[in-house]
């Protein structure tokens, strides 16, 4: 099993998503992070995680984005 993360906006193309799924390689979903959000399914599993926490809020990040990506996790 192997992740990718995509770093620079080049790869946000559908070349990059059908590279990586020809491959089964899952593309990492940075969430709240300065890099580009590439959320295509491209493996058998998911990589995500946050980058961009706040610590001057609980948890990282306020309820309106910890609700946003809970609804990406859902789907």
């Amino acid at each position: 099993m192997h992740a990718i993360e995509a770093r620079h906006d080049s790869l946000k193309t559908p070349e990059f998503v059908a590279l990586a799924r020809r491959h089964g390689v899952a593309i990492v979903i940075a969430g709240e992070s300065k890099y580009p959000l590439v959320a295509d399914l491209t493996a058998s599993f998911v990589y995500a995680r946050f980058m961009g926490t706040r610590p001057d809020v609980p948890l990282g990040c306020d309820d309106k984005a910890l609700a946003r990506w809970a609804s990406y996790a859902r789907r």
